[in-house]
């Protein structure tokens, strides 16, 4: 302290002088901490040092209600607060406004107390410093139980006492946390004594040359035996891969030769109905004209032609061996048509087998014994049950379906 008066250091001596107020007090020397306060505050003043004064003026302003004089502690908080403000020390501020709070309490100014522990609680929450804030919610607390507000009260204090809890589970985890981060470093630092002893006595001894040989020898050897046996193993798989290639090719080329000779087929078939169901309409027309003749002039030829043409009308047994044939052939197609589209019917399927042999409408509606017209209704549905879009060809979508 002396050497602060010598040098002239108004600034240290009120530093000083404020630290030794606060002895003081904790010292229960009441009296001699305002004394050393007052003339740290007068140093301060004298010289303008105004950014240092907010601390003597808190503190005296903490000890005056401390000692229950409340009128006496506003000025100095007041004055305090305003410093805090000027040089924007949150901190000090929220617990300026705290204790301002509290000497309004004391008076019994209760609603000139409240904003005092409002603004307090505020700038607690928006610059989260939950410690003050604890102290704000118990100071709240306290506030409300003396103006008999007890439900307020005990909110305030559930959130002082979690706040509480809170902080102090922190503390604890950040002790648990340094004492973790001592034993592991401890413990890594006895491990690597324990590790340079160990190397150590490997470099004194003198079989250490000869283990590396060993070790060295040992791990060649298993990494040739394992490159040994991949290899086999590699060749052995790469030709038995190609051999199961080989033999998937020569297969589906059958299969594709038979699946090509089973459509050719069926075109064929097809072509034939359609042909026999050509020649039946047309003797079947000659017979209807036959009949509106005079019955003296073509009742006998009307029976041959009715005997000439009994073989042609086995076509309907034709058309149904046709059909089956298409639903064993078409079987995996059909199964596809039935997975995409469930709403499809038998017949609509039965044409898209017919589509994909290539036939035509007008050979269809032979098959089918149908007129083109309803065979060509039937695929407008058909797009339709597809979902085509207009510019999308029916035949060339089946075909790749």
């Amino acid at each position: 302290m002396e050497s602060f008066y010598k040098l002239g250091d108004v600034r240290w001596q009120a530093i000083c002088l404020t630290g030794i107020g606060v002895l003081h007090f904790q010292a229960e020397e009441m009296e001699a901490g305002l004394d050393s306060l007052s003339l740290a505050i007068k140093l301060l003043e004298s010289k303008g040092l105004e950014k240092d004064l907010r601390i003597p003026l808190n503190n005296i302003g903490s000890y005056l209600l401390d000692m229950k004089k409340p009128e006496e502690a506003i000025p100095y908080l007041q004055k305090s607060l305003e410093l805090d403000k000027k040089y924007n020390k949150q901190s000090g501020q929220i617990l300026t406004l705290a204790n301002l709070g509290l000497a309004y309490e004391d008076l019994k100014q209760y609603d000139l107390a409240l904003p005092y522990f409002e603004e307090a609680l505020r700038l607690a929450e928006s610059f989260q410093l939950r410690q003050i804030k604890s102290a704000v919610y118990k100071d709240l607390s306290e506030f409300y139980e003396v103006q008999g507000e007890t439900k307020s009260a005990l909110d305030y204090f559930q959130k002082y006492h979690w706040l509480e809890d809170s902080l102090l589970n922190e503390e604890i985890g950040r002790q648990v946390a340094e004492l973790s981060v001592v034993h592991r470093t401890e413990q890594t630092q006895r491990e690597l004594e324990d590790l340079k002893d160990l190397i150590q006595a490997l470099r004194s001894s003198k079989l250490i040359n000869q283990v590396l040989n060993i070790l060295f020898l040992i791990t060649g050897l298993i990494l040739a035996l394992i490159v040994y046996l991949w290899y086999s193993r590699n060749r052995a798989w790469k030709k038995l891969v190609e051999l199961e290639f080989q033999n998937q090719v020569k297969q589906s080329a059958l299969l594709e030769k038979e699946l090509l000779a089973s459509k050719q087929d069926l075109t064929n078939f097809a072509l034939d109905i359609a042909r026999k169901n050509a020649f039946s309409n047309k003797v079947l027309e000659s017979i209807k004209q036959i009949i509106d003749t005079p019955p003296d002039q073509s009742r006998k030829k009307a029976r041959e032609l009715l005997a000439a043409t009994s073989n042609h009308l086995q076509i309907n047994e034709d058309i149904r061996q046709f059909q089956e044939n298409v639903e064993q052939v078409n079987q995996e197609f059909f199964q596809r048509l039935i997975d995409q589209f469930p709403g499809m019917t038998s017949g609509e399927r039965h044409l898209c087998g017919l589509i994909r042999l290539n036939l035509s409408n007008k050979e269809i509606s032979v098959i089918r014994n149908v007129s083109t017209k309803t065979i060509e209704m039937a695929r407008y549905r058909l797009r339709k049950k597809l979902e085509l879009e207009q510019n999308m060809d029916l035949n060339a979508f089946i075909q790749s379906f």
